[in-house]
């Protein structure tokens, strides 16, 4: 419960609106998720969806960390272990 409290004021969000918010930006990654297959398997269709939805995604996580900066709470680092999630090309491309 205190975990909860304190993650809700990192946030900066009440109890609802965090819900609201990760229900509503849950949905558009499942979504890009399903998209993203059928574009792999049928390359016409869905050409950029997934890829816009995570353009937005990315500034969605850019002005969170703006504001934890300006509140001064902690920075959120990416986990070393989630590394091993993205395909090899990839993570030589981000090492450059």
């Amino acid at each position: 419960m205190l975990k909860s409290r304190s993650h809700l004021k990192e946030a900066g969000k009440g109890y609802f609106s965090h819900a609201k918010f990760a229900l509503y930006y849950g949905i558009l990654m499942i979504l890009a998720g399903i998209t993203s297959i059928i574009h792999g398997i049928f390359p016409l269709f869905f050409p950029s969806f997934a890829d816009n939805i995570a353009r937005l995604l990315s500034k969605v996580v850019n002005s969170l960390d703006k504001y934890r900066e300006l509140n001064n709470l902690p920075r959120r680092e990416l986990p070393k272990s989630f590394e091993g999630l993205l395909l090899k090309e990839d993570l030589e491309r981000l090492k450059n």
